[in-house]
């Protein structure tokens, strides 16, 4: 399946890319897949092979025209939806924002802290970060209750350890190395 997503995730990158409309297209396919996912009747004829091609396309192109989709997003989930790959849009819209972030030279990761970080902190650390990995980064903050203080962030295969912890074992490596 992952191999399918993203050969659908570069077919749909590749055509938005050259029509200009990689942003509108990433919000209408989006914005189908989470009608889909917040309606369980929709997730029943979009995710079963008991229902025709037919009707699963006539219903996608309904629901397209009436959410004003573009006109390679509605063609994108059209298509979707009469070869039954509605149930692999989660895996086919992973692969098509990694492509989109390639594209943009944008990487993106997490930063674990114990608490709420500060207004514009952030985006501080994520600017640092992306400086030393020479792309531009976007975090997103999760919370770690374990981390007495400071920060832990992965992003593309790297970690970043300024936890109060890591620091104070530095602190001690350095003192005892002196004497």
């Amino acid at each position: 399946m992952a191999s399918v997503a993203i050969v659908y995730a570069k077919a749909l990158f590749l055509e938005a890319r050259a029509s200009g409309s990689l942003e509108q297209v990433a919000k209408d396919v989006q914005e189908f897949h989470d009608l889909v996912r917040g309606n369980i009747e929709l997730q029943r004829i979009f995710g079963s092979l008991l229902f025709d091609g037919d009707l699963r396309q006539t219903l996608a192109e309904e629901l397209s025209d009436k959410c004003k989709f573009s006109p390679l997003a509605k063609r994108f989930i059209t298509l979707l939806a009469r070869k039954n790959r509605s149930q692999d849009l989660d895996a086919i819209l992973a692969a098509f924002h990694r492509l989109c972030d390639e594209d943009a030279g944008m990487l993106r990761g997490e930063l674990w802290s114990a608490v709420d970080m500060p207004a514009g902190e952030l985006e501080e650390i994520a600017s640092s970060i992306g400086k030393r990995l020479g792309r531009r980064v976007q975090l997103t903050e999760q919370h770690d209750e374990s981390l007495l203080g400071g920060f832990v962030a992965r992003v593309g295969g790297k970690t970043f350890d300024s936890s109060l912890k890591t620091q104070l074992r530095s602190l001690k490596e350095a003192c005892t190395a002196e004497f």
